[in-house]
């Protein structure tokens, strides 16, 4: 018998002499790309990364690690979530392999957390590679004592519900990116970036010439051998802004 790839389940919601029906989706399988791609991100940082994507690609500043330093790289495993609503989450973190992220679309609501202590261990037991909330996540100083890679907008004490709808491994938006099931999520201390699958292999080798390039720079820096880099300068020149340094020509 072939096993399911998509579950679409409707359901009847009762709550406060009220009903609505609702639908669940879940997409069990999803295409991930090879391991030696994914590894191949821990060499790089997100500002190498942006840079390499022309300044794309990384979510809204606010979402950030809850403990630094902190590095974190695996393929997303996505879900979007009702607001106040961590039903579907908990069936994600059921259906993921070791090595996955989690990407969370909780619509930015930051009053009401979809995350806590009990799940984080529950995640690193799995052997996920990490969290990405954009929502509100609690027990942060359990998570923080941790070290495990959890990235969320927020941090709120309220707990939300596990009614639903929900879905799991679609499209989604966290922290105004567009996220695909499979992506590539590299996360540190600067944030998070979002490398879509199709385009890792030519990101990741631009990302090393760009990590490549900072680490000369700064032992030029550290040298003595040129503190400013003054090749930017010659905009400024040829707008007569300032005199033309008669080295850079």
């Amino acid at each position: 018998m072939r096993k399911k790839t998509q579950i679409i389940a409707w359901y009847t919601l009762r709550r406060s002499g009220m009903s609505a029906t609702i639908r669940l989706r879940i997409q069990t399988n999803i295409e991930r790309p090879p391991t030696s791609l994914v590894e191949g991100f821990k060499k790089v940082s997100t500002p190498d990364v942006s840079d390499a994507m022309n300044r794309f690609g990384a979510m809204n500043p606010k979402i950030k690690p809850l403990a630094t330093p902190m590095k974190m790289v695996g393929p997303a495993l996505t879900v979007r979530t009702r607001p106040v609503d961590n039903l579907m989450v908990h069936y994600a973190t059921h259906i993921a392999q070791p090595g996955d992220v989690l990407v969370v679309d909780a619509g930015g609501i930051e009053d009401h957390s979809i995350w806590g202590g009990q799940m984080t261990h529950t995640a690193r037991k799995k052997g996920l590679a990490g969290v990405v909330i954009d929502g509100a996540v609690r027990d942060s100083a359990e998570i923080r004592r941790m070290g495990y890679p959890v990235f969320a907008r927020a941090i709120s004490p309220m707990d939300g519900h596990k009614d639903g709808p929900g879905e799991v491994n679609v499209i989604i938006q966290c922290g105004g990116v567009q996220v695909k099931p499979g992506d590539i999520i590299l996360g540190d201390d600067d944030g998070v970036v979002v490398i879509p699958k199709e385009q890792a292999k030519e990101v990741l080798e631009k990302a090393v010439g760009f990590a490549a390039k900072t680490e000369k720079r700064i032992k030029e820096i550290e040298s003595g051998v040129k503190l400013v880099p003054t090749e930017y300068f010659k905009k400024l020149e040829e707008g007569e802004v300032v005199p033309r340094d008669p080295k850079t020509g």
